[in-house]
């Protein structure tokens, strides 16, 4: 089963790091559900990088990319859903103290 690679590439929000991007898709997309879910993580980080409005050095190569593709499957991914450093510090502080 053969896949067009290039047409994928092509969405990428940064065209760098092709060559070896491609390569290490042809060794792991073997299924149609796999091409489909490339697709769409691929889509999830494009829109990650203009919700960002990154600069291009901040945006990864293609082939860094496929090193973690399945992990832009998770819309939230890329999200910063995280509490404030101090928050978390406070919170943490209540429970060794015993204080809810």
């Amino acid at each position: 089963m053969t896949f067009d690679f290039e047409k994928l590439y092509v969405l990428y929000p940064r065209h760098q790091g092709k060559k070896i991007g491609i390569e290490r898709c042809k060794r792991l997309i073997k299924t149609e559900k796999a091409y489909s879910d490339l697709n769409i993580a691929i889509n999830h980080y494009f829109d990650h990088c203009h919700e960002r409005n990154l600069e291009v050095q901040y945006i990864m190569l293609f082939s860094t990319f496929m090193n973690q593709w399945e992990d832009w499957l998770d819309p939230q991914t890329g999200k910063s859903n995280m509490v404030k450093k101090e928050d978390r510090w406070r919170e943490q502080s209540m429970k060794i103290l015993g204080n809810k």
